[in-house]
């Protein structure tokens, strides 16, 4: 979850810019520039950037829906474990909501996380430049939003032993008590992994993580299974004690940026009137 705010202000150079002018520019840019962009800079991104939009701009919609009585067991299932989902369960649910300002909403929070991770890091200085300083396209073009996050896939990666933004035993939990055969074959499709149909969700996730491309060189055969026998809300606890605490985190630096506002205003409280004490001794 970002630190940063849309109202929020950054120093580059020497120019002041307003955070969320940079973003509503980005979102104009369509996934394949963007693409084209970050390869070109030769940089990849985390997919938890990812999640933490998705997860954020889901999270209301989410306990709306789960409070509809003609809600269904499938969709219940998945907006009752949200903080746990992997992105493409995530991406679907988002498109389900057939919402443009969630789809809008959803491109903000994205970018202001990745806005937050270039800032963040000084070693990628000259990126966060370009990147701030991408031209506004000239007419932007809407794009349907899983076909948008579908292409920055190559630019969004998972990390080592991970996959779907999720370790492998969550991955593996996480499937095989939320996602239905049709879902889990459009998944594997998406890592170019063909799964036969007469397979189960859990042959079928092994069949995933043996042969998906990021996945297959940290691959290990899964050797106890008791990890399906683990309940599904641990996990999501877990998750939402980490988001939980991003959030505790941003509010004290929030906090301290208040207080350094309500300091500087004092000291220039403290100056003007000792500007006015020098002019009444003069």
């Amino acid at each position: 979850m970002s630190i940063l705010k849309f109202n929020d202000e950054i120093l580059v150079l020497s120019d002041s810019l307003k955070v969320e002018e940079v973003i509503n520019k980005v979102i104009t840019i369509t996934s394949k520039q963007l693409v084209r962009f970050f390869k070109k800079e030769n940089l990849s991104l985390p997919v938890r950037l990812k999640r933490e939009a998705f997860l954020k701009v889901l999270y209301e919609p989410a306990l709306l829906k789960l409070k509809d009585e003609k809600i269904n067991y499938e969709e219940k299932i998945l907006l009752e474990h949200l903080p746990a989902l992997t992105i493409y369960q995530l991406t679907k649910l988002l498109k389900s909501f057939d919402s443009d300002l969630l789809n809008v909403n959803y491109l903000k929070e994205l970018w202001l996380n990745v806005l937050h991770y270039l800032l963040t890091d000084e070693a990628k200085e000259e990126t966060l430049l370009k990147f701030i300083y991408l031209k506004k396209a000239s007419k932007p073009q809407k794009e349907e939003i899983a076909l948008y996050n579908f292409n920055l896939k190559e630019v969004f990666v998972d990390g080592k032993n991970c996959l779907e933004g999720l370790g492998f035993d969550d991955l593996r939990l996480v499937l095989y008590k939320t996602i239905n055969k049709e879902d889990m074959m459009n998944l594997a499709k998406l890592h170019q992994v063909n799964i036969k149909e007469k397979l189960t969700i859990k042959e079928a996730t092994e069949e995933l993580l043996k042969n998906a491309l990021h996945t297959k060189a940290y691959y290990r055969p899964l050797k106890d299974e008791s990890i399906y026998e683990k309940e599904l809300e641990k996990l999501v606890e877990k998750r939402e004690e980490t988001l939980t605490a991003e959030e505790e985190l941003i509010a004290i630096i929030n906090n301290l940026k208040d207080e350094v506002k309500a300091l500087k205003e004092e000291v220039k409280e403290i100056q003007k009137l000792e500007i006015i004490l020098i002019d009444e001794e003069d």
